[in-house]
């Protein structure tokens, strides 16, 4: 074979060893794109996660809240009355019937049904005291509060026609009674209607009106007032219809 007809060979060669690399090099440019269009059926499934979307995940504002307290109802065993006490509240029942001579001046005394806040910085008191008053008017019921106050060491003493406050003893007879304001605490005075005339029904929370720890109950003649309308006691200014137990007093969350 002459020089010429194999140099035209070899370049023919040369030529399409150029024509299939160059082929070869295009279609592997191309092979990134077309594997990462992964059809529908070869796409990988994603696997659920364990975290609750939002909505069904609870907030402090779905959690129930805490439960109110309710009215539960106490009778007393020597002094016969019933009143009801906040279902939080501790019951110390009296061991003993109240004497001037032994309990005047104990405001702890053991001779009274006591209830006492959970916190254990209020304590609320019932007892009776012999009083013969039957059908006993305004001025007698301020004078023997007043001889009472001198006796068990309240103060003031003077003054109480002005500041104390006229109750209601049952929802329509409205029967007289008094809560009176002292420094140290609110007390109530309860006789006739559904309570014995020849007694003195008496009703105390032992902390002054402005003391911080029946603050957020609104006061201690507040919180005296619900305890009251749980024993058919109202103020007198209180309409007729407006004579319902009210709701339990419980502080608002600090």
């Amino acid at each position: 074979m002459s020089g010429s007809r194999l140099a035209v060979l070899g370049g023919a060669a040369v030529l399409a060893a150029f024509l299939v690399g160059g082929l070869f090099y295009l279609g592997g440019s191309r092979s990134p794109s077309v594997v990462s269009e992964v059809s529908p059926a070869s796409s990988p499934i994603s696997t659920p996660s364990a975290t609750l979307p939002p909505s069904v995940v609870p907030t402090a504002a779905q959690a129930d809240p805490p439960a109110k307290p309710t009215w539960v109802p106490y009778t007393s065993s020597r002094y016969g009355f019933t009143v009801s006490h906040p279902s939080d509240w501790t019951v110390q029942p009296s061991t003993r019937a109240w004497t001037f001579k032994d309990d005047a001046k104990d405001f702890l005394s053991p001779a009274q049904d006591a209830f006492v806040s959970p916190d254990g910085h209020i304590r609320l008191s019932v007892w009776s005291v012999p009083f013969g008053g039957r059908d006993a008017g305004p001025e007698r019921f301020e004078a023997w509060i007043e001889d009472f106050c001198q006796t068990t060491g309240s103060t003031p003493c003077a003054g109480i026609h002005d500041r104390a406050v006229a109750l209601c003893i049952e929802r329509r007879d409205c029967h007289f009674s008094l809560l009176v304001p002292f420094d140290d605490d609110v007390q109530a005075f309860l006789s006739g209607g559904v309570y014995p005339s020849d007694c003195m029904t008496v009703v105390a929370v032992w902390r002054g009106q402005g003391d911080p720890t029946v603050a957020t109950y609104g006061g201690s003649r507040q919180l005296l007032e619900a305890f009251l309308s749980t024993m058919s006691v109202w103020p007198e200014s209180v309409p007729f219809d407006d004579r319902q137990v009210r709701d339990v007093p419980i502080p608002p969350p600090s």
